[in-house]
């Protein structure tokens, strides 16, 4: 079970851009990815607003409310006693875009 479960994390990580993924650490006991996120891009799009992309990313977010790029990674993980997981060291940025009116979704 464990081994499949590994195999079908390295295949779903092989489907992500090299660019945007790092495996740090890959065992049966662990495993370390980093993230790395691309630049945002505005856009210009009808009645001056402005759509944000980032290369790999889709749009999501709530109707009626600014569409924002989204990313989506599964990773499979054994089912069986004593599994635990942890995200560590996450950093987030806060992006202050003044005078920008993003599109809704």
């Amino acid at each position: 079970m464990r081994k499949t479960s590994l195999f079908i994390v390295a295949f779903l990580l092989c489907l992500l851009p090299v660019e945007a993924q790092q495996v740090i650490e890959n065992n049966f006991d662990c495993l370390k990815v980093h993230y790395a996120t691309p630049d945002v891009k505005t856009l210009p799009v009808r009645g001056g607003y402005s759509l944000l992309q980032m290369e790999g990313y889709s749009q999501g977010g709530v109707h009626g409310r600014p569409s924002l790029p989204v990313q989506n990674s599964l990773i499979a993980v054994p089912f069986c006693d004593g599994m635990e997981v942890k995200v560590e060291n996450a950093v987030f940025d806060t992006i202050a875009i003044e005078g920008l009116k993003v599109l809704p979704l």
